[in-house]
C-alpha cells in the first residue's frame, strides 16, 4: 500500500467513505446501512457484530447516548485487488452526548472492501481508537 489499483475504482471506495461520513453526520442509519455489504462485520471495542440487522442494532445503541456526532474521515490507504480492496481510514470523532457534555476521540479503521454488482461496499471495518480526549462539560 498506501495507494494501488485502478484509479476510477479508488475513487468510488473514496466515495463510499464519504457516504458512510455523511450518514453518520447526518445520523442516518439508512445510508450507513447502504455503505455495508449485506454479511457486513464491524469489530469496535473488543466487540464484533456481523450483518445489517446486527449493525442496525449496534448503530441504535451508541446513538442512544448521542445528541449527534461529526465524524471526519481521512484516508491513509487503498488497495484494489480484483472485486475486494483494503484501507486504511483516520476519522476525528466529535460527540455531543445527551445531557451536553461533548466527547473528542481519534480513531483508526482497518478495511476490507467487496464490490457487489458494481458498488463498493464495507465487508469488514475493524476500530481502534487512537486518541482519546475525554469528555468535556455537562454530565
Amino acid at each position: 500500500m498506501p495507494f494501488e489499483g485502478p484509479l476510477e475504482h479508488r475513487q468510488l471506495i473514496r466515495e463510499r467513505f464519504g457516504a458512510y461520513s455523511d450518514a453518520v453526520f447526518r445520523g442516518d442509519v439508512a445510508g450507513y446501512l447502504d455503505c455495508w455489504a449485506e454479511d457486513g462485520v464491524r469489530v469496535w471495542a473488543g466487540r464484533e457484530v456481523q450483518g445489517k440487522a446486527a449493525l442496525r442494532a449496534q448503530w441504535e445503541k451508541i446513538w442512544e447516548g448521542l445528541e449527534k456526532m461529526a465524524f471526519f474521515a481521512e484516508i491513509g490507504a487503498i488497495e484494489v485487488r480484483g472485486e475486494r480492496a483494503t484501507a486504511r481510514c483516520y476519522c476525528r470523532e466529535i460527540l455531543v452526548l445527551k445531557g451536553g457534555a461533548v466527547r473528542k476521540v481519534v480513531g483508526v479503521y482497518d478495511d476490507e472492501l467487496v464490490r457487489d454488482g458494481g458498488v463498493w461496499l464495507f465487508a469488514r471495518r475493524t476500530y481502534q481508537l487512537f486518541m482519546d480526549e475525554g469528555a468535556i462539560g455537562p454530565a
